[in-house]
């Protein structure tokens, strides 16, 4: 039988476990998914950071990463949008989940 080998095991969306012998294999046209579609599958699985988790992350890169430009930018050193360009940078990397933003979330 000409075809593509199924994996030995494979976990469904439940977490259940499934297996195979090795020998199994099915024909190419049952096989609809691609490898592509398989990697944004399991992207899509991975845990995304609570709103907190975010919060506390900013903190860090703020103080590492802004905070030094806002003392540069007070002492003349650099220019106020590059400091302002790095925070709007921070808040670009670590977005907040889907959900409404509170004021003090607003904050940082």
């Amino acid at each position: 039988m000409d075809g593509v080998k199924v994996m030995k095991h494979y976990k469904d969306a439940q977490n259940n476990l499934f297996g195979f012998d090795d020998n199994i294999s099915v024909p190419s046209d049952y096989i609809e998914i691609s490898m592509q579609d398989v990697a944004e599958i399991n992207a899509a699985k991975v845990a995304k950071p609570t709103a907190d988790q975010v919060r506390l992350t900013r903190a860090g890169a703020f103080a590492a990463e802004a905070d030094p430009l806002f003392f540069k930018y007070q002492a003349g050193e650099v220019t106020k949008e590059e400091w302002i360009a790095k925070r709007e940078e921070i808040r670009a990397r670590y977005p907040y989940p889907d959900r409404e933003v509170t004021p003090s979330d607003a904050l940082s």
